[in-house]
């Protein structure tokens, strides 16, 4: 939801670039995220805790978009 609400500030901007790039941006961690999620195996403390970590990557990420948002 992070990265839709994100995407969503992003594209109501007034400038094409900050469009193009917050837009792009966001929708692509939002996918890594969703594909990712697919592989998880519940079961496994290693793999939650390996997508746990990919989690924070991601946001890390998106935390150098949110300057781009006005």
């Amino acid at each position: 939801m992070a990265f839709g609400i994100a995407l969503m500030a992003g594209l109501t901007s007034s400038s094409l670039l900050v469009k193009i790039v917050t837009g792009l941006g966001h929708a692509a961690l939002a996918w890594i995220l969703w594909y990712q999620a697919k592989f998880v195996d519940l079961t496994s403390k290693a793999s939650m805790g390996s997508f746990f970590m990919l989690i924070w990557k991601l946001l890390y990420v998106a935390y150098f978009l949110m300057p781009l948002i006005r």
